[in-house]
């Protein structure tokens, strides 16, 4: 019987491995992830947020709506 060796892939084989699953991907969409608002504030009613050394501000307003601010 002759029994196969697995080789390790070489950097060139890796690469065309990872654009196959990629190709196969792009056929299917993930889910968005989400996330209760409550979990996020718990009981404040704003929350600052670093995006890119910016700072923004999610708050619920009077009316319970939520407004992102710079």
């Amino acid at each position: 019987m002759n029994k196969s060796i697995d080789k390790p892939l070489s950097e060139q084989q890796r690469g065309q491995q990872r654009g196959q699953q990629r190709g196969q991907q792009r056929g299917q969409q993930r889910p968005n992830a989400e996330i209760e608002i409550e979990e996020l504030l718990g009981k404040q009613k704003q929350l600052n947020i670093r995006h890119n050394g910016e700072q923004y501000t999610l708050r619920i307003t009077a009316n319970n709506k939520l407004i992102l601010t710079k």
